[in-house]
């Protein structure tokens, strides 16, 4: 999955703010790989898990480190990965 394209996916969800974008970019690079692919393209936790590679449970560990590390960055503005997911 290296070198995935955040700006295809931001296109498939109807545009990010650049904040959003700008601070995605500055995850590294499994984190933000693992945020693409739950959050803007909306699989599950075990295709995620697929994707990469690892377990279910080093898919949520890096999501958890990419939440805190978004959150602490852009403040208020990341909600849960629950509200964030597509319906």
């Amino acid at each position: 999955m290296s070198g995935f394209d955040i700006a295809a996916a931001d296109s498939r969800e109807g545009g990010l703010d650049t904040p959003v974008l700008v601070a995605l970019r500055r995850l590294p690079a499994r984190q933000r790989e693992a945020v693409v692919l739950r959050v803007l393209l909306d699989l599950d936790v075990e295709t995620t898990a697929k994707q990469l590679g690892v377990a279910p449970g080093t898919v949520r560990a890096h999501l958890s480190r990419a939440m805190t590390a978004l959150r602490r960055e852009l403040g208020t503005e990341v909600a849960p990965i629950t509200q964030m997911r597509t319906a």
